[in-house]
């Protein structure tokens, strides 16, 4: 090879090595370039992965919080539950422990009598003694004295005795006589009365203290309650119930011995449920129309049933009254109807005993009267009835039946024990007697009369089965310092004279309103 092509060869190839280079620097270029476009590729997938990833751990531990508080709810409910069941059985085993005690009482009673009973048999046993040996010594006597009689004397003698025994045996004969007599008048009283009960109707009804009232959706448990429990402290305070919000989704429950008062705030916790609108101002004020309308109602129905029953000269405030008992029981008996099987228990003796039907069925509809006030107000049903009676002009008969009728007044006519063995004979039927029901109304009705016997006091509530008294008193009347030892003085009281299980919150409520109209 000459140095000329030598030249041009080694020039060729520098140029070759020089465009395989380039290409080589351009290619890693473009192989550097891709590389990073791919790392910022996997960089935004991992970034979002992470999101993802803590999205869904977020959720997961969202789900989680929402199960334990959830659980905890539950947790809490069922331990409220045990609690409730537990305070039920202790307050079972106090009234078991009353009714033992009244047992004992009884025991004692009994054997106190016993024993004045046998001491009353010895001292008779020792007159008989004393009578039959003055028997022997007048026998003695009359013996000694016949021995030195004539025959004549004798005789007037024995005439005499015989006379006497003749006249002792008449007398035993008149008293057998009575005795069949009274046998007789007992047996056909007893077959009147037998006759009474077969007529009646064995219905029972459950005695309550409880309402149920249905919710639209179970989002409406939240404005029943209200902005921290607002809305239903004030319906509690003025319809005086007792408002259950628990975890029961479809319903909530209204507690009140009074069942009068149960029912005008189950109307209208219906009444808010519907128009939806729930807070202080609008509860009372549809509490008021409630109260109102029931009111109203009441009458209408006192009055129809007093209609059918056959009287239509009864003074309008007592028919006003007398419907109110609809809403009261009497021994699991709706009162209405012990009214008018008591009225027609009367009606069937009075005819029997040929009185008449008309005044004995008038002292058996309203012998009860009193108790349509009796929750409310000091004094028992008879005694409160009488007072009813007697101002708005009923006979003087209906109201000693009314006074009289659980003996605790003078019977002044037969139609008061007619009354009053009719009242019984309703009162014993099969399923009547429920004592641990009426034991609780009597205690309710005992706390609620105890705050009321303080000055001051306008409305008093026993809620939560007794556990509660809420009293609302006269703001004018009664300052800050007053309350404090108002509420002192009533709690001090109910330790006194009442008779209940664990305690008693007594909780005083002291309001001042004012009140202008814009015209």
């Amino acid at each position: 090879m000459n140095p000329e092509n030598m030249e041009v060869y080694i020039l060729l190839a520098s140029m070759a090595f020089t465009i395989a280079g380039v290409g080589c620097l351009a290619l890693a270029g473009y192989r550097i370039n891709r590389s990073k476009i791919e790392i910022k590729e996997k960089v935004l997938e991992a970034a979002k992965e992470r999101d993802r990833i803590l999205s869904e751990a977020r959720e997961e531990a969202q789900g989680a919080v929402t199960n334990l508080r959830r659980e905890l709810e539950k947790d809490h409910q069922s331990s409220m539950r045990r609690v409730s069941k537990k305070e039920n059985e202790v307050e079972k085993r106090f009234d078991m422990v009353d009714r033992e005690r009244e047992k004992l009482q009884s025991l004692e009673r009994d054997l106190e009598d016993k024993e004045e009973s046998q001491g009353e048999k010895d001292r008779l046993l020792e007159k008989k003694e004393q009578d039959l040996d003055r028997l022997i010594h007048k026998e003695q006597e009359d013996l000694s004295r016949i021995a030195n009689l004539t025959e004549r004397q004798a005789q007037e003698m024995l005439l005499e005795k015989m006379r006497g025994e003749i006249d002792m045996e008449s007398k035993k004969n008149l008293a057998k006589r009575i005795e069949s007599l009274e046998k007789d008048a007992d047996d056909k009283a007893r077959e009147i009365i037998a006759d009474a009960m077969q007529r009646l109707a064995h219905d029972v009804t459950s005695e309550g203290t409880t309402s149920q009232v249905n919710l639209p959706k179970e989002e409406f448990k939240g404005k029943i309650i209200g902005k921290e429990g607002r809305n239903i402290r004030a319906f509690e305070q003025v319809s005086g119930v007792d408002v259950i919000v628990d975890e029961s989704p479809d319903y909530v429950v209204i507690s009140c011995f009074d069942s009068f008062r149960r029912e005008i705030a189950r109307r209208t916790m219906e009444k808010l449920l519907k128009d939806g609108r729930i807070h202080p101002s609008r509860i009372e004020e549809v509490f008021l129309e409630t109260e109102t309308e029931v009111e109203e109602e009441t009458k209408r129905y006192g009055e129809q049933v007093i209609i059918e029953a056959g009287f239509t000269d009864v003074n309008e405030k007592i028919v006003g009254l007398f419907g109110r008992l609809r809403f009261r029981q009497s021994y699991g008996q709706n009162q209405i109807r012990h009214a008018l099987q008591v009225m027609e228990l009367c009606d069937y003796m009075a005819t029997e005993l040929e009185l008449d039907t008309t005044l004995a069925r008038r002292c058996g509809l309203l012998h009860d009267i009193g108790k349509a006030v009796d929750q409310g107000t000091d004094g028992t049903h008879p005694a409160l009835g009488y007072d009813i009676a007697k101002k708005y002009g009923e006979n003087s008969i209906v109201c000693n039946a009314i006074a009289a009728h659980h003996e605790g007044v003078k019977v002044e006519s037969i139609y008061t024990t007619v009354t009053a063995v009719a009242d019984a004979i309703s009162a014993a039927r099969p399923g009547a007697r429920r004592e641990s029901t009426q034991k609780y109304f009597e205690r309710m009705e005992k706390l609620e009369n105890i705050a009321y016997s303080f000055k001051g006091v306008n409305r008093v509530y026993a809620m939560r089965a007794g556990r509660e008294l809420r009293v609302a008193v006269d703001a004018g009347a009664i300052s800050d310092t007053d309350g404090i030892l108002l509420t002192r003085d009533i709690a001090r009281s109910i330790e006194k004279e009442a008779t209940y299980p664990g305690e008693v919150k007594v909780t005083l409520l002291r309001e001042t309103r004012f009140v202008e109209f814009a015209r």
